[in-house]
């Protein structure tokens, strides 16, 4: 029966990482055939201790939603910037991952996911309903110009009565 067998996991959460130096400046990313939806999620990218004291750029090249695409990830210097965080960068893939400049070490880190289609399609429904669920916020009314004038008004109508009282003293 079915219902005896453990459940199927769906989704495999691993850790990523990988190193560029003045020897390895590029990390190939491809999509493995295996019918599951594939996606990477970079958080860090870190000069090593050992790095000289020079500029080192990084990039990716991946595929945006309908082209190619090269993108600056990080311009770090040990003295000045030596680690940068991403967030939770999503590079779809394949991609490329290049030291473009500088010599390194540098490490890039974050999580890769692989899920099945099927679980990959609920996910993306869900994100859709989430969005359309959350209420639109409300734009606060500007003042109007009369609204001003009105203030205005009132204003001139305040300092008109103090200078009367002033001059009755």
């Amino acid at each position: 029966r079915s219902s005896d067998l453990p459940p199927r996991r769906v989704e495999k959460l691993l850790v990523f990482g990988c190193e560029l130096t003045a020897d390895h400046k590029e990390y190939h990313l491809e999509v493995p055939d295996d019918n599951h939806v594939h996606n990477l999620y970079l958080s860090m990218v870190t000069l090593d201790a050992s790095a000289k004291d020079e500029p080192n750029i990084v990039e990716v090249d991946g595929q945006g939603f309908d082209h190619k695409t090269t993108v600056t990830l990080a311009n770090l210097d040990l003295s000045s910037q030596p680690s940068v965080s991403l967030g939770h960068l999503e590079v779809l893939l394949p991609a490329t991952l290049r030291l473009k400049s500088g010599s390194g070490p540098l490490d890039i880190g974050g999580h890769y996911i692989m899920r099945t289609e099927k679980e990959q399609r609920k996910r993306n429904c869900l994100a859709v309903k989430q969005f359309q669920k959350s209420p639109p916020k409300k734009a606060k009314r500007r003042q109007s110009y009369e609204d001003d004038d009105e203030e205005d008004d009132d204003d001139e109508e305040k300092k008109a009565k103090r200078r009367r009282s002033y001059d009755d003293e």
